[in-house]
């Protein structure tokens, strides 16, 4: 859980350059975050994105090579109290499981902005954070609830 005064450092993980780009616009529109960094895949963002100056890292489930939820399998064993927010366009819940078995504090579906920003803040507060679309299914604990 984020300790700190100050802006949510995130970190976004995204293959895509036009969502990459889409991702950090947002991150940067949200007053109370300011972004750290960004990567086009998981092997980079684990070679350059340093723990210590981040808060929340966005991961991208479907990613080349190693995907979303390998890299936030190995953040999550490298870095505990670092939390992962996965973003992803697969509505299908067995994903998000998978994503939160791996160790993700949330999964938000891309296309729903305001998730994107609940999502960001509830896993810099510790808290889990799932898109209302997939709550339901997922046992209805999303939002920290």
């Amino acid at each position: 859980m984020r300790g700190k005064i100050g802006p949510i450092r995130v970190f976004v993980v995204e293959d895509h350059a036009v969502m990459r780009s889409m991702l950090c616009e947002a991150v940067e529109r949200e007053s109370a975050c300011e972004l750290a960094g960004a990567a086009p895949s998981a092997e980079e963002a684990l070679a350059s994105m340093d723990p210590a100056c981040v808060d929340v890292v966005l991961v991208d489930l479907s990613l080349p090579r190693m995907s979303g939820v390998e890299l936030v399998r190995r953040l999550s064993a490298r870095t505990p109290a670092l939390p992962c927010l996965v973003v992803s366009g697969h509505v299908e819940a067995s994903y998000a499981q998978q994503a939160l078995e791996a160790g993700a504090r949330g999964y938000v579906l891309k296309g729903r902005p305001g998730d994107l920003a609940a999502g960001i803040h509830a896993a810099a507060a510790g808290q889990r954070y799932v898109s209302s679309p997939l709550k339901e299914e997922l046992g209805g604990n999303g939002d920290g609830s």
